[in-house]
């Protein structure tokens, strides 16, 4: 009798020494908070979260203290056929494109071949407005006075798109630098006055200083080839899939295709900046916030980070924590060690 119960309290010992084993070992992740919590829970919440949002499909990296901890595809590129996700599967970045831009300009300033402070007008060989693109603006001197500070702190005073105005033209809504409000349309005046400075296209100049030397070999700003055999759909409020869009042609403000463990690594090369690449991340970080965060005169705040969705962050504080504003797309606001990154398709999609 003594040895079978000698052999149960042996067993009861194993039992517990192996759920505490399992517990110990069991991956986690730090929180904005300091808090920790483990894969298991931060796969719950964001399963949860897809299934609130209709998301069909979604890919996560996380960054503690300047490492790529977490890494995971969920849902499905295409749920009319039920493809799965992977982590190789390429995402549509939208304007997340705009932070890698914002990157590839501070290069530039760097090499002492962009001036943040100089008009961008002084960079053409003639005004603005003589440009197809910009004729809209004749006569208006204020376009003549526009930075790249100004396009990277989103303060030029464009609309986001001409087209989103009330008769489709474009216009400067209030004196350059004095206001923030996101514009795609300064990305692309920016854009134009690169390639001409650098004489070379966007997608040329980003693969030689960024998707090259960090690693980026799934992150175009056109589309590739390789990129049709893995790729996620758009879906609607119906999930269901509907044509991707191939871009052929460069665009800084949202043109670009990627993963979330391209982004992540493209996220630490600002994160472990030093010397003078360092302080050039420092200098995108020079901006008047009293003014350049307040609205347009008339115009709403933006929200810029968060769901649409009502009520989709209930019942999730594990995300909401963790996935705090990590940067305004085209505007870089890094600083603390943890940092998420969530590339999803789906009708409550967002960037």
């Amino acid at each position: 009798m003594r040895k079978n119960y000698l052999s149960v309290f042996m067993i009861f010992a194993l039992f517990l020494f192996g759920c505490n084993y399992l517990v110990a070992s069991e991956k986690t992740v730090e929180k904005i908070n300091g808090e920790r919590t483990s894969f298991r829970e931060l796969d719950n919440a964001i399963l949860q979260i897809m299934e609130k949002t209709g998301v069909a499909g979604l890919s996560c990296a996380i960054i503690n203290d300047s490492k790529i901890v977490y890494q995971k595809a969920f849902g499905y590129r295409d749920k009319s056929t039920e493809t799965l996700n992977n982590k190789e599967t390429i995402f549509s970045a939208a304007s997340f494109s705009k932070t890698v831009f914002a990157y590839l300009v501070m290069l530039l300033a760097e090499d002492g071949v962009l001036d943040l402070d100089k008009p961008l007008q002084d960079y053409l060989d003639k005004p603005l407005w003589e440009h197809p693109n910009y004729k809209d603006l004749n006569g208006d001197q204020r376009a003549a006075r526009i930075t790249a500070r100004m396009v990277l702190s989103h303060t030029t005073g464009f609309p986001n798109w001409r087209f989103f105005t009330n008769d489709g033209k474009l216009r400067i809504m209030f004196e350059p630098g004095s206001r923030f409000f996101y514009s795609g349309e300064g990305v692309h005046l920016l854009q134009m006055v690169v390639e001409k400075v650098a004489g070379k296209g966007l997608e040329e100049l980003s693969r030689e200083r960024v998707f090259g030397p960090f690693g980026m070999e799934r992150t175009s700003y056109v589309w590739q080839e390789k990129f049709e055999q893995n790729f996620a759909a758009p879906h609607d409020q119906y999930e269901r899939a509907k044509m991707v869009k191939r871009r052929r042609k460069a665009d800084a403000a949202g043109s670009m295709q990627t993963t979330a463990g391209d982004y992540a690594r493209f996220l630490l090369a600002i994160l472990n900046a030093d010397g003078k690449r360092k302080t050039s991340m420092d200098a995108m970080r020079i901006i008047d916030k009293k003014e350049c965060l307040a609205p347009a005169p008339g115009k709403k705040p933006m929200q810029m980070t968060g769901s649409t969705s009502p009520g989709v962050w209930d019942g999730v504080d594990l995300i909401r924590n963790m996935a705090g504003p990590f940067f305004i797309p085209g505007m870089i606001l890094g600083g603390r060690i943890t940092r998420s990154l969530l590339l999803t398709r789906g009708s409550a999609s967002y960037c």
